[in-house]
């Protein structure tokens, strides 16, 4: 039997297990065992979890969850030609919504969709469902960052990149990130934690930066 990562009570993921966006970020090492070792070797802590990967997904859970998670339908279980007709459903749930949040919740769609999809595709499928403004600027963002990050495809490159997109989508978000902001980023030293607070940004929920970088 699949795994139902939602609490059937709320209808809202259980985002204790963690969750896989795209196969690229499926590892090895995602094998639903954690363990910590004391410096001899010894187990002190042993957990065990399931991770959502998402492209497995039905996106049916993500389409009736709570709105927050709805933009999450387009890296489910779902083929490209499905795509318009999904957009359309996900567009009922969204454009209901404040203004302002169906924005944020629209520019998280067009972010998530950029891992899988084309940008070519997005915009065509999210054409006359969406305002794309605060979109595009997102995305400009992303690909300046990677670019700058990437380039040499070495580990401290792909750091500055992380930490570049971070504090940019967080500026848009919250607000310039004062100096113990930008000091606690720039100490992180962890490209997958650095990735996670970055996708985090855009919940929309989250309220300022020090909740941000409380979530990991």
């Amino acid at each position: 039997m699949a795994f139902n990562p939602f609490d059937v009570s709320t209808k809202e993921l259980v985002w204790d297990d963690p969750v896989a966006l795209c196969k690229e970020a499926n590892s090895p090492s995602l094998t639903g065992l954690y363990e910590r070792q004391a410096p001899d070797g010894w187990v002190t802590n042993r957990y065990n979890y399931r991770v959502v990967r998402l492209w497995k997904e039905d996106p049916e859970q993500y389409l009736n969850a709570g709105v927050a998670l709805v933009p999450l339908a387009t890296l489910a279980d779902v083929q490209e030609e499905s795509l318009p007709e999904l957009v359309q459903r996900m567009a009922a749930r969204i454009n209901a919504e404040p203004p302002a949040r169906a924005t944020k919740l629209w520019t998280a769609t067009y972010l998530l969709m950029g891992l899988r999809y084309s940008e070519e595709l997005a915009n065509h499928v999210l054409e006359g469902v969406a305002n794309m403004t605060q979109s595009v600027t997102y995305q400009a963002i992303l690909r300046e960052g990677r670019k700058e990050g990437l380039i040499e495809g070495r580990n401290e490159g792909r750091l500055t990149g992380e930490r570049q997109i971070l504090i940019r989508l967080g500026t848009k978000r919250f607000g310039e990130p004062d100096a113990v902001t930008v000091a606690a980023i720039e100490a992180i030293q962890d490209v997958n934690r650095l990735e996670s607070l970055g996708e985090r940004i855009l919940e929309p929920d989250l309220q300022g930066w020090d909740a941000l970088l409380r979530t990991t």
